[in-house]
């Protein structure tokens, strides 16, 4: 699905450096270094996402937002505000007419997880 969007500037939070070069990608870490923000620090996340998908509107775009840390900002903080977070995100995307990606390992979360989760979808 990703290779989809390989030529289209998304907006990336993830772990590793391996996307494509058009991507805005930001490193999900507690190291200091550049283009990194740490998973505990949800805020810069969301105001990185609205003006990103708030600039592909008025460009006449979709903007796409990829997550693929989400069981790495699980270690860090409460599921409770990663839900949030995620809602919020959704909120924004649908102002926004943008998109949110978020792959998960199912694995890594209990039924109960996965079901609040799924209702972030639309």
């Amino acid at each position: 699905m990703l290779n989809k969007f390989k030529l289209f500037p998304v907006l990336a939070f993830v772990r590793e450096h391996k996307y494509p070069k058009q991507w805005n990608v930001y490193i999900i870490t507690n190291t200091s270094m550049e283009r990194a923000i740490s998973p505990t620090n949800l805020s810069p996340m969301i105001e990185l996402c609205v003006r990103y998908m708030k600039e592909a509107m008025e460009k006449g775009a979709s903007g796409i937002v990829y997550i693929n840390c989400l069981e790495y900002l699980k270690i860090y903080n409460s599921f409770a505000s990663i839900l949030k977070f995620l809602h919020v995100l959704r909120d924004y995307a649908i102002i926004y007419n943008g998109t949110v990606i978020i792959e998960i390992e199912g694995r890594a979360w209990n039924d109960r997880e996965i079901v609040l989760l799924k209702e972030v979808e639309i």
